[in-house]
Order: C-alpha cells, then structure tokens, then sequence
C-alpha cells in the first residue's frame, strides 16, 4: 500500500522549498499555546517568589522621629518611611517591658492598612484585631502583626525592613 505522503521526510515537516499552509486550527493551537505558556511563566515565578522573597534586611534604616516621641502608656505613632514609597510605615510604640517595637502598617489577613482604636489595633477591612504585642485577638488574620527592625541611637528612632 503506497502512502500519499511519501514525498515527505521523517518529522512530518514538508520539504524546505515549499511553503506550509497554516491552517485556522493550526493558527489557533500555537496561539493557545504561546498564551498557555506565558501564563504558565508567569505564575512560575510569582510562585518562586513567593518561597523565596526579596530580603528586607537590605532596606536602609530610616529616621521616625526622637526618641522622645514615644514614651511607655502612650498609644502607637504612625511613621510613614518615605525610603519604601507610599505603601512603607511602621507602628511604633514603647512597651514597658520589650522597649521600642515597630509594627508593618499592614494586616496579616490582606495587606489592608489598620489603625489604633484606643486598646487595640483594628483592620477595617475585614474586622481582624491585635493587642498592643500585635497578637491576634480577633481573626480572620492568621497570624501576629509582622515587626519591622527598629534602632534607638543618639536619641533618634530608626526603622528598617520587616524583620518577623
């Protein structure tokens, strides 16, 4: 039995002289593809970025303000770190028994920005609390406030990156 395609070499590929019609399936199965293969990078690498984040030790530290600013049984200070753009700040407050601690101004639930209510800090995003310690006192957050790196030198407070 005889093929009618005899005239074409191994791999199905039609010689280099003559030109292959591209068909609308064709078309449409690398076009599919090339789109399925970007997406699949994509997400490649918001994956590996997500097991292997960028160091926060790397960002400078950044002045706040005195040292004077924050005194045991005040509430917490808003400092915006102008170093990390406009989404950088950092809760800081005194605690009696730990000293200076920096807060990331943003929720352990969704990134939404939080603020202090009086006796606890409260997302209003989606209704989460912390204690002054920035443990969770009410989900949905799964986890503590994360802490941010703080140094009190020559009577001046700085910030860096997150460091918990």
């Amino acid at each position: 039995m005889e093929r009618p395609d005899d005239d074409v070499p191994l791999g199905g590929w039609p010689p280099e002289d003559e030109p292959r019609e591209v068909t609308r399936r064709t078309f449409l199965l690398l076009g599919m593809g090339t789109i399925g293969g970007l997406l699949a990078l994509a997400y490649a690498g918001l994956g590996l970025r997500y097991l292997w984040p960028p160091s926060q030790a790397k960002i400078e530290l950044e002045d706040v303000g005195s040292s004077d600013e924050f005194k045991v049984g005040d509430p917490p200070v808003l400092k915006v770190t102008h170093n990390q753009g406009s989404e950088g700040g950092a809760w800081i407050v005194r605690l009696k028994d730990e000293g200076l601690v920096a807060y990331d101004m943003h929720c352990t639930h969704l990134q939404c920005p939080y603020t202090w209510a009086g006796t606890s800090f409260s997302c209003p995003c989606h209704g989460s609390a912390f204690d002054i310690h920035g443990n969770v006192i009410h989900p949905p957050a799964p986890r503590p406030l994360r802490r941010r790196l703080v140094v009190e030198e020559g009577g001046r407070v700085k910030v860096g990156g997150i460091i918990s």
